[in-house]
């Protein structure tokens, strides 16, 4: 690594350095105390560098940019981290470092994580209110009747919200659950992990409003589907929103072939049209025989006319 000499790029180059050294070190303490608590063994070798790296820590926090003053320690880092990559395989320092345990080890140090789990309880809990504030009338006695028939209004739409939010998050957190447990939640698909969540939302709303009448529209056996709730509807399509996409696709396919046609029904005009062109085609050409073979005839007499004029007949409807 070529380094600048000016009092700026010692700067620069130092706390491009102290930042690549705390990381290092960082992804090295979080192997280490997955191998402890995993029981796993580390050989000699790993034992004899790590005991030297604890030694050598004060000297790589300092580090300067004199390349030979910290060149030593810092591959005896390298070569630490190294040796741990296999032992915690096939988790890694980052999967490691995103499960660890925060708090009371309700969650772990991952934001996203954490989001949905709350998200996922906030709907849980407010789901179960207002379904028991259904069944108990709980709104109708503790509110005005101008209040009570408002609540009545939105309640239906919010169960429904709650409902897609509560199977979204039940999905993401069954998927998340085992590489949790196996320490190789990755940190790096965070983006991936919030669209699941959106288009399970997204999902189970579409069938939590729509869902009969999706249902009825897309399969034959969808007349069952109005003996089930729309906050159910709407559960199954946050959980299942794969499944709500293929209901879509086969609505979209649907429509398609309302608009174009089925695809036998578009074989079938092919087929007749070019049934209709062969048949012009040989038509066409049986005519022109049929001038040919008149020429012929008109230049002959007796037995082979009569002939030529028998095959004209035939070739002639």
């Amino acid at each position: 690594m070529s380094v600048d000499k000016s009092k700026n790029g010692q700067e620069v180059t130092k706390k491009y350095l102290s930042e690549r050294v705390g990381k290092l070190l960082l992804d090295v303490d979080a192997m280490v105390d997955y191998v402890g608590e995993t029981g796993k063994e580390m050989s000699q070798e790993l034992i004899g560098a790590l005991a030297e790296l604890d030694c050598e820590r004060g000297v790589l926090t300092t580090a300067s940019v004199n390349g030979e003053t910290c060149e030593t320690e810092y591959s005896n880092l390298i070569k630490v981290h190294n040796l741990l990559l296999p032992l915690v395989a096939p988790a890694t320092p980052a999967s490691l470092q995103a499960t660890e345990r925060k708090g009371l080890g309700l969650f772990i140090n991952n934001f996203s994580v954490n989001l949905i789990l709350i998200l996922t309880t906030f709907s849980l809990v407010a789901l179960l209110v207002l379904y028991v504030g259904v069944k108990t009338e709980l709104f109708k006695t503790a509110t005005s009747a101008a209040w009570a028939k408002a609540a009545n209004d939105w309640r239906p739409h919010l169960m429904i919200l709650l409902a897609a939010m509560l199977g979204s998050g039940l999905y993401f957190l069954n998927v998340a659950r085992g590489y949790i447990l196996n320490r190789t939640f990755n940190p790096q698909y965070h983006l991936a992990y919030y669209i699941r969540y959106f288009m399970g939302v997204v999902s189970g709303v579409i069938l939590g409003c729509f869902g009969p009448e999706l249902i009825d529209f897309a399969s034959e056996e969808g007349k069952n589907a109005d003996e089930l709730s729309t906050v159910v509807l709407a559960l199954v399509g946050g959980f299942a929103a794969e499944a709500v996409l293929q209901i879509l696709q086969r609505v979209g396919d649907t429509l398609l072939t309302l608009v174009r046609g089925s695809d036998k029904a578009v074989a079938e005009k092919k087929g007749e049209a070019a049934r209709a062109e062969a048949g012009a085609a040989v038509a066409k050409a049986k005519g022109e025989l049929a001038v040919k073979l008149q020429g012929i005839s008109n230049n002959l007499d007796g037995e082979n006319k009569q002939k030529i004029n028998e095959l004209i007949k035939k070739i002639t409807p």
